[in-house]
Parts: C-alpha cells; structure tokens; sequence
C-alpha cells in the first residue's frame, strides 16, 4: 500500500501567500502611521522638557539667563543627545531636528522632521512663554538638512515675538497655530 505525504499543495501555499500579503497590506500603513505620530508627540514632549529645564536647573533653582544644550545635557537635564558639532546647540532625536537659539532676553527652540513624510509632518516650535505652537508644515517643508526654519520663522513681521492670536502667516510664509488647536 502506497502512503502519501501530508503537505501543502501550490494552491494551498499561494493563498497563504494571498492572505498574508493582504494582512500586510492593511497593517504596515498603520504601524508607520503610529510611528509617525510618536515621533511628533516625543518632539512636543522634547520640547516642554527643554523649556522646563531653561526655567529651572536639575536642582530646582531658577535660571537667570538661556543657557546652551551642552549646558543642559552636562546639568543631566536632556539626557544623552548627540550636539552637531558645526551647530552646537543642534541635535537629533527620535526622527525629528531641535534647534535651541539662545539670546539675551529668552530663547527659542524649532523641532522639524529629519525626514518629512517619515519620521514626521509638522514643525513646532517654542520659547520662554511655555507655549508651543505647530505648523502643517505642508508650505514650508522643513525637512531634515534640505531646509531648516530661520531663527525668526515663527514670528510675526510686526513685532518680532511669538504671539498667539491668529493664524495669520508668518515670516516664514506659514500658519503656526496653537499646538492645542489645530
């Protein structure tokens, strides 16, 4: 008597193909979707902790004047990031660019995608005031190294702050609104 072998036959094997491809299909727009929205909440997040740590240092005491993001990674307040050397108070982290501009009367600070479409849309920027405003980023296109927001982007042309009234454009062409607004 001839025994046969228990196996998967070539119709049976292309629709568990078939099926997984659509599996596929549906779940990796998905996971990329997710990774792109964390990727822009941990910026936002980056950015409340830079401007707590402007405020006060790792022992609680009030700051006098802006200090640098080699100051405050040294201090312990932003942890591990790699400092551009040719822009020292640049750095990367999560798929997004922070860029903290330090003057004498406050400080400002723009988190863009290092790679628009992947690893985020939109920009956000902040400053001493504690607020945090977004832009679609759909204009501008701030992206990785190709385009970079100017120290004054977010800024209205009349005076020279990050003011929060309207969405009117800015000096970069934009609308930057209210991050809990849009």
């Amino acid at each position: 008597m001839e025994t046969r072998e228990r196996g998967l036959t070539l119709i049976e094997l292309m629709m568990v193909v078939g099926i997984l491809a659509i599996i596929a299909s549906i779940a990796i727009p998905n996971l990329l979707l997710a990774r792109l929205n964390s990727n822009q909440q941990y910026a936002v997040q980056t950015l409340q902790a830079l401007a707590s740590a402007q405020e006060k240092d790792s022992n609680g005491k009030e700051r006098s004047e802006p200090v640098t993001v080699q100051q405050l990674r040294e201090d312990g307040q932003i942890g591990a990031v790699e400092v551009n050397e040719a822009v020292p108070n640049r750095f990367a982290r999560r798929g997004y660019h922070f860029w903290l501009h330090t003057k004498e009367n406050g400080w400002v600070c723009y988190a863009w995608p290092i790679s628009f479409g992947n690893s985020g849309r939109q920009a956000y920027v902040i400053d001493q005031s504690g607020v945090v405003l977004v832009s679609n980023n759909e204009d501008t296109r701030y992206n990785g190294d190709e385009k970079i927001p100017k120290i004054d982007a977010a800024f209205f042309d009349d005076d020279g702050g990050l003011s929060v009234d309207d969405e009117k454009p800015r000096r970069d062409g934009s609308p930057w609104m209210l991050l809990n607004q849009k």
